[in-house]
């Protein structure tokens, strides 16, 4: 079999349809790609609809679990998966139509660990907008550490093929019980690639909506999480690669990212101001931060007290103006 698409579900049975429906329309025989919809303990009618759809169609299955969140939902179908490669797909969301012939096909050409691409947003009023990935060389076969270092990493774990075995010999899954759980995950991944390539192609349209995790309320949790995410990358970081190296400063970046957004996100009922100093990621290196985070890192290393502060005071502004 050559893909195996792995849908997490809760609580979307207003979408999860559209979305096994785009799945379905392809210019891929049924027998070649497998659907596995994992349902993760909805309490609407998604396990209804989702039954439905494998009844109907012999390529599609369902894993039903208990409620455990989107990566352990992710980790079960990446369990079960049969095929050579795996692309996970946001229930919510749907596909280009007859796109999986060009970009499978891609992946078995150049025999790829990873295969990234790009998505579109769609947002309720019907406007999409292009969202890209940068990268250097459109098509160009690196390893992951030079792909790191020269391209702007999506963090969505939406925008890649990966195959399978590759994640199998890596370990790679996803780290449970967190959000922004894609921030943690696809870091580690790009890096770990022996051959990962980038294509400019538009086959994911993300659905812009109220009331999923992204767009959701901040809260304690999201500080607790992005927390958890600056120090799993900077553990993942020195293990990995040389301090002072290309690799190394380019991952940092993304651990310090997290951080930062951990001090956005803070909140009292989270954790006390001095958990940040107890940090792997505190203080920041800014000699290797880029030059739009250097202030933040330094105003961070200063004084967490004021970055939150300052952090504030520059949402309110954002939200008046």
């Amino acid at each position: 079999m050559k893909l195996s698409i792995i849908i997490p579900a809760y609580n979307i049975v207003g979408y999860i349809e559209k979305c096994v429906n785009s799945c379905l329309q392809q210019d891929m025989d049924h027998a070649d790609y497998e659907i596995i919809i994992v349902n993760d303990g909805s309490t609407d009618r998604s396990r209804q609809v989702a039954e439905d759809l494998a009844s109907r169609h012999g390529n599609v299955h369902v894993i039903n679990k208990e409620n455990g969140g989107v990566s352990t939902a992710r980790n079960a179908g990446l369990d079960a998966a049969k095929g050579d490669y795996i692309w996970m797909i946001d229930g919510d969301d749907y596909i280009e139509a007859n796109c999986l012939k060009l970009l499978v096909g891609r992946a078995y050409q150049d025999v790829l660990d990873v295969l990234c691409f790009n998505s579109k947003y769609v947002y309720s009023d019907g406007r999409q907008c292009n969202q890209h990935m940068v990268c250097k060389n459109i098509g160009h076969i690196y390893s992951g550490p030079d792909f790191t270092c020269n391209s702007d990493i999506a963090y969505s774990a939406y925008i890649a093929l990966y195959r399978r075995a590759f994640l199998n010999s890596n370990s790679l899954r996803f780290l449970p019980g967190i959000l922004h759980e894609d921030l943690e995950f696809t870091p580690r991944a790009f890096c770990l690639a022996r051959r990962i390539a980038y294509i400019d192609e538009y086959p994911y349209y993300y659905v812009q909506r109220q009331g999923s995790i992204t767009n959701s309320k901040r809260h304690a949790r999201r500080c607790r999480d992005y927390l958890t995410i600056a120090d799993s990358l900077h553990a993942f970081t020195t293990e990995h690669f040389d301090k002072g190296s290309a690799t190394y400063n380019a991952m940092m970046k993304h651990a310090y990212y997290s951080l930062t957004e951990s001090l956005n996100y803070y909140t009292s009922l989270a954790m006390p101001i001095s958990a940040f100093k107890q940090s792997r990621c505190y203080p920041m290196d800014t000699s290797i931060t880029t030059a739009r985070a250097r202030t933040k890192a330094r105003i961070a290393n200063f004084s967490i007290h004021l970055y939150i502060i300052l952090s504030r005071l520059q949402n309110l502004f954002d939200k008046r103006y």
